[in-house]
Formats: C-alpha cells, structure tokens, sequence
C-alpha cells in the first residue's frame, strides 16, 4: 500500500501525464462507458443482495412457494412470445436508427436479447401437453432476476467493446430490455 506521501506523488504524476501528454481523451472515453455499466451494475448488485439478503417473512415466503405452480391461460402465453419476437427487433431498430445502419454489435445485441428472453421464458413458463403452468421456485426466481438484471450490462458492454463507446440507442436499448421484462415478469408472477 502507498503511504501518505506516495499517494500524493502518485497522484501529481498520473495527473501531469494525462494533461501534458494528452490522455484525457482516453480518460473522457472510459468515463463515458464506465458510468452508463456502473449505473447497471449498482442495479444489478442490488437486485442480487435484495433477493440473497431478504428479511425473514421474504425468506420464509420463499420457501413456502417452492411448490407454487401458477396455472397461465394462453393470453399469457401470447405476451411472452411477443416479447420473445419483437423485443430482438426493435432493438435491432433502435441500432438501426441510431448507429445509421445494420452494424455487427447491433445484430449482436439483439441476439443477446432473444437468447436472454427465450432462456427465460424456458426456464419459467411449461407447457405440457396445453396445460401452461409456472413454478415459482427460488432457483427460477434467481434465474429470471439475474437474466433481467445482467442482461442490460451486456447489452451495453457489447458496443463498448466493438465500437469502443456507448451511445444514446444503447442505452435506450438496456433500459427498454430491462422495463419490458419487468413488467413481462410482473405481470406473470402476480396471477
């Protein structure tokens, strides 16, 4: 660890080299990615110490609804196919608008999209034999929050890697991801 006086000489040199050497476009350009991931990523963490760090009526209810089985009707089940077709292909619109044409992390995102929605439709709705049921285990409540909540961070980091920055449509396609699922999953786990 640095003492008191390193840190300070630290300090004073990282500043002199990124503002006589020029690094504070790098330094603009990783704040402009870092700040829309770190926003997710504080969503998410506190998504995930919410559902590992409930109080004890949450943890208690939890277990009691391992064998909740919700019987869906097919409307239900329309809603969730919808979203499986349409959500890929508006977010490969919303790429499409803003990057001003088909670009390789938008068709990415949008596969990152239908591959999250469809493994999370799998994972919670059966359908056997028309008989369409839910369970709400905890394992599936883990599984449909770290898809809602994770999910957003790739869909960001995915142009930040590739196009090495983030813009507005990307942003807009995350938090379009992350509402539309939400409420998808609310208005299930509410039957």
């Amino acid at each position: 660890m640095l003492g008191g006086r390193a840190k300070d000489y630290f300090l004073i040199v990282c500043f002199v080299l990124f503002i006589l050497y020029s690094y504070l476009d790098v330094i603009k350009g990783f704040l402009q990615i870092a700040a829309p991931v770190a926003l997710f990523m504080v969503f998410f963490a506190a998504r995930m110490t919410n559902f590992f760090k409930g109080d004890e009526d949450e943890i208690t209810s939890m277990e009691e609804d391992r064998d909740t089985v919700l019987n869906l009707d097919k409307s239900d089940k329309l809603k969730s196919n919808l979203v499986i077709i349409f959500l890929p292909l508006i977010t490969l619109g919303i790429s499409l608008f803003t990057e001003a044409g088909l670009s390789l992390s938008g068709i990415i995102q949008a596969l990152v999209v239908f591959i999250s929605v469809f493994f999370l439709q799998k994972s919670l709705i059966n359908d056997n034999e028309g008989d369409i049921t839910m369970e709400l285990t905890s394992n599936n409540r883990l599984k449909s929050e770290f898809i809602t909540s994770f999910t957003p961070i790739v869909i960001l980091l995915i142009p930040a890697f590739i196009n090495k920055g983030i813009n507005t449509g990307n942003l807009i396609q995350a938090l379009l991801f992350l509402v539309v699922v939400y409420f998808l999953q609310k208005n299930l786990f509410d039957k």
